[in-house]
Order: structure tokens, then sequence, then C-alpha cells
């Protein structure tokens, strides 16, 4: 089975193969024994970079394999992997921040539905019951409080799911990428929270 060394590494440089290559419409594919690329998926984008001088285009998961979209050809055999770190970096700043939103939405009484954590159009959608959510300024010191903590990130494997949470707070199953302490999000900035018939979205950025 194909590791995914993202799920326990924040490295963003390391040593792999390349077990299989091939082209499909049009588009230069390869699968690795190892990967530290984070595929589109679970709300977060896909990692970019390198494998040895060869860019990554797109990374995207098919079953249980991960496929490494690239702009040439690469042939089966050792390589070099490099991950985009300051997309990585991003990417794992606004993930970080949704599940704090998602952790302060679930004490105000809400339940989490969906989530979308793209540099300028990250949010996350709550299905509202009988309690009414706050205003963005609100909202926004109340997950900022919890930043300041500066919790450590707990990252394992449980019952075969991969699980992440910060410190004391509850920990969730996800496959994303996240910061290592919480200061590292930096101010999580509230856009707008807006109500929609049992539908609370709550839009987000980081500074």
């Amino acid at each position: 089975m194909q590791q995914r060394l993202y799920y326990l590494s924040d490295e963003t440089e390391c040593d792999s193969a390349i077990v299989s290559s091939g082209e499909q419409d049009g588009r230069f594919f390869a699968i690795l024994a190892a990967t530290l690329f984070h595929p589109q998926g679970g709300g977060q984008l896909a990692d970019g970079g390198w494998i040895d001088d060869c860019k990554v285009l797109s990374v995207e998961s098919l079953g249980e394999a991960i496929l490494h979209v690239t702009e040439r050809l690469l042939p089966p055999g050792p390589v070099r992997l490099r991950v985009d770190a300051d997309k990585r970096a991003l990417h794992s700043r606004l993930h970080s921040a949704g599940h704090l939103i998602g952790t302060v939405g679930i004490d105000l009484g809400l339940r989490p539905d969906k989530a979308q954590h793209w540099p300028e159009a990250s949010r996350v959608v709550f299905r509202m019951e009988e309690t009414a959510p706050p205003e963005a300024g609100e909202w926004e010191d109340k997950v900022n409080h919890i930043v300041a903590q500066n919790l450590p990130r707990q990252c394992g494997i449980q019952d075969g799911a991969r699980m992440v949470g910060f410190g004391r707070l509850p920990a969730f199953p996800c496959g994303g990428t996240h910061v290592r302490s919480l200061a590292d999000i930096g101010r999580i900035r509230i856009l707008s929270v807006k109500t929609k018939k049992d539908t609370v979205t709550v839009n987000y950025d980081i500074l």
C-alpha cells in the first residue's frame, strides 16, 4: 500500500521511488511508493512541488492510490520529492483554522456539516437546530482566544483512522495537513456569518 508520509510527518523533502507511471487523456502521471504530497480532498487543495526537477501539476486520489500529475513522463525508479513549502504552510494554516471554527461551533450547539479550506474561499458550514450563532466579531474573539493558547498538535492513528487535535481540544478524523502548534496559524479573521434556514456558513481568512 502506498505510504502517505504527510499523515505523520511535516517534512517537505524526502527520497522515494516511482513504482508506475504513464499517460492518460493527455496527462502524465506517476504513482510513488511513498509520498509527501497531499492530494486535493477533504476540503483542502493539493500540494504543489517537484519530483526531481519535474513539476507536479496536481495531486489526485484514485481509490487507495495517489496520482501525481507531472509536466512530463517520468520513468520508474528512485526520485527526490520536494513539496512547495510555502503553499503547504498556507494550506495547513487554513485547515487548522477551520478546525478551530468547527470546535467553537460545536461548543455553541451547532453541528459541522462541511468545510472548504481554500485560499480566499474558506468556509465552514454548520447545521443549526435551536441555537442562534453569534455575530462575526464574537466568533472571531472566541477562535483567536484559542489560538493564543498555542496548543500543540496531537496526531495519530486510531482504529485505522488518522485523528488530529490540538492539546486538550477534541480530536477529529482528518486526512489534511495542519500546523504544529496553534500560534502558527496567525490571526483568524471571520469575514461573515450567514444564516439560511437551518444552515450557518462561517466565511473566514487568516492574517
